[in-house]
């Protein structure tokens, strides 16, 4: 999901996994690359294919070209987004990757907006079955499948999402090495559902490039069930998370939103605090309980943004640029970002 420009400091970078953490950024410089097409994903439409062919933005590492190949594509509402990033080193026809990007919807003025959104859109007190598996026992919640209609429904030139990847990922000439799925925030968890729906579809027909699930950010998506389907269909996942954001936390863990702040001596505010606790009673009241996949989830440690309130710090922490400079982004074109909480006015 895409947010206002808000200011941050720079912040220690860190890496980790079960392990713990690692004072070094992902050694595969394309980690930061998939969050760098994140971030153009939530620029304006006009914008997208000029900053995604510029080195300063999308770095182009090993002297390789990035392009896009399919999309930019919105829905009628202007709330979803999916593009397909090739990118080609020198001689090559076909794309050595291509790069599914997957932008969250709604764009807001608020980060605890956002975040109350966002649970509305995903409509997490209802979960339901895999339309193309109904007799999993994953589940999913139920905007995250009105999310992916939306998707599939997305067309770019006349050709869908769906009908374009099966496409090149069937022609030996044309199809990359591997297909990355990648997404922050809202975009990361229906980049989950997209990658889960994709794979099972290749499979039926016959595709067999490699898929890699790549995400930033991401709230949960479904059940144990589900979690439990992406760990063993994407073994070498990476889902990346700033262990300051509160937003990973939703929806399987929302006590931690409320607590995340106070060993920096910061309290959550009484109306947030109350929100939390509505939201998580209504999933205890409906049976729901979701989860992250148990495996490669990789923190990035955050630093407390001392001068800012507790709306701001959720939205220094969340934002895309935040993430950008956890994995070591630290190009001098990014421009500040000015933080405005709903209840605060402050800048780091």
């Amino acid at each position: 999901m895409a947010l206002t420009r808000r200011a941050f400091s720079a912040s220690a970078v860190a890496v980790g996994g079960a392990s713990g953490l690692l004072a070094t950024p992902p050694q595969d410089p394309f980690i930061l690359r998939y969050m760098q097409l994140c971030r153009v994903s939530q620029g304006p439409l006009d914008r997208i294919a000029p900053e995604l062919v510029d080195p300063r933005f999308v770095g182009v590492g090993e002297g390789g070209v990035w392009r896009v190949e399919w999309g930019p594509a919105w829905d009628k509402l202007q709330a979803n987004l999916a593009l397909v990033a090739g990118y080609r080193l020198p001689g090559q026809s076909a794309p050595e990757k291509l790069v599914l990007v997957v932008r969250g919807t709604d764009v807001t003025h608020d980060a605890w907006g956002d975040i109350k959104e966002a649970f509305e859109d995903l409509l997490v007190l209802k979960q339901k079955p895999l339309p193309w598996d109904p007799g999993s026992p994953a589940r999913v919640a139920g905007g995250a499948l009105l999310g992916l209609r939306v998707l599939d429904d997305l067309s770019s030139g006349g050709v869908g999402l769906r009908a374009f990847l099966r496409q090149r990922l069937a022609d030996p000439a044309a199809r990359p090495k591997e297909l990355v799925i990648t997404g922050h925030s809202l975009g990361g968890c229906l980049a989950t559902v997209v990658a889960v729906w994709l794979a099972d579809d290749f499979a039926r027909t016959g595709v067999d490039t490699p898929i890699r699930l790549v995400t930033f950010a991401a709230p949960t998506a479904g059940n144990a069930a589900f979690a439990n389907r992406v760990a063993q269909r994407f073994p070498d996942s990476q889902q990346y998370y700033n262990t300051l954001d509160v937003v990973p936390n939703g929806w399987s863990n929302l006590v931690a939103v409320k607590t995340l702040y106070r060993p920096h001596g910061q309290q959550t505010p009484t109306g947030a605090s109350l929100i939390i606790d509505l939201f998580a009673g209504a999933l205890g009241a409906a049976g729901m309980a979701y989860a992250q996949p148990p495996a490669n989830r990789l923190a990035l440690a955050g630093t407390h943004q001392a001068g800012l309130g507790w709306y701001q710090q959720v939205g220094a922490q969340h934002h895309a640029q935040a993430y950008l400079r956890l994995l070591g982004d630290t190009s001098a074109v990014i421009p500040p970002l000015r933080i405005r909480g709903r209840h605060e006015d402050a800048t780091a």
